[in-house]
């Protein structure tokens, strides 16, 4: 479902998109424009990552002279 409108995230009149970070079941309507949609997933795929991210494992690396 879409619906044109003014972004809750920059306020530019667009078609908006439902937000990716929050639940469909807590939102009523689509309330960001498709850029926004992509900034909000791409901080979504950068928190994941740093949150998933594994500390080196010792002795992986080969540190011979």
């Amino acid at each position: 479902m879409s619906l044109y409108g003014l972004c809750y995230d920059c306020g530019d009149q667009a078609t908006l998109r439902f937000k990716p970070d929050v639940a469909l079941d807590d939102q009523t309507r689509p309330s960001v424009c498709n850029a926004c949609r992509m900034r909000r997933e791409e901080r979504m795929v950068d928190e994941f990552r740093s949150e998933r991210s594994v500390p080196p494992v010792p002795g992986s690396r080969d540190d011979s002279e």
